[in-house]
């Protein structure tokens, strides 16, 4: 068995595991938050422009403030991104990169949200995650961290399709894409619902060994 054929046991392990962490959405919706948050930042910084500040509330909101960049890519880039990480871990699983690649890759991001972050309560739930996944990739089993990566996956798949469902979608980042697109804020519900149930299902086909992965 390689990295990129995981055993069928692991893949519907770790799909129980990530349904088990939806449902407790209460302590593990932030780490969506984050990916929203996350997402804002880097989608505005590689359309040139500058992040100010993120923040994480209690309430598992967030707020990012970039200065210049495409308004267009950072609005709407918030709630693809917990789906299009998601995506993107399972593409290099795929491809055969080590589970322990992947969370790597997820302690790094978290580390650069980390730095961004302006309020107490977001650094402690970001310090919180890091640690977590540091001691899990640092002395986890390697079959611990298989499990943990694949698991990590799936949650960010299902999160994406749980934080659109459950999100503010008349406000804030539709509100942004109206100004830059003239397109009614409903309109923007629908393509972020779409979308994430996309990569659900796309994703988790990856995951399942029934879809071949993109650039294979």
């Amino acid at each position: 068995m390689t990295s990129a054929e995981p055993s069928l046991l692991l893949a519907v392990g770790s799909l129980i595991l990530g349904l088990a962490a939806s449902v407790l959405w209460t302590l593990t919706r932030y780490l969506i938050t984050a990916a929203h948050e996350g997402s804002h930042a880097l989608f505005g910084s590689v359309s040139g422009g500058r992040v100010d500040s993120v923040r994480l509330h209690p309430d598992s909101s967030g707020l990012t403030v970039t200065i210049s960049g495409s308004l267009f890519l950072t609005a709407v880039s918030g709630y693809l991104g917990p789906s299009l990480f998601g995506l993107a871990g399972a593409t290099m699983l795929a491809h055969g990169i080590r589970p322990d690649a992947v969370l790597w890759t997820c302690l790094v991001l978290l580390i650069v949200v980390f730095i961004q972050l302006k309020n107490v309560f977001g650094l402690f739930i970001v310090g919180l995650y890091g640690t977590f996944f540091f001691l899990l990739v640092r002395y986890g089993s390697p079959g611990l961290r298989a499990l943990g990566a694949y698991t990590l996956i799936w949650f960010l798949l299902l999160g994406g399709v749980i934080h659109t469902a459950m999100g503010d979608l008349k406000n804030g980042d539709s509100v942004n894409l109206r100004k830059a697109t003239m397109i009614p804020v409903g309109f923007w519900g629908g393509f972020w619902w779409l979308s994430t149930m996309a990569a659900l299902i796309y994703g988790g086909g990856i995951l399942l060994g029934l879809i071949a992965p993109p650039l294979g």
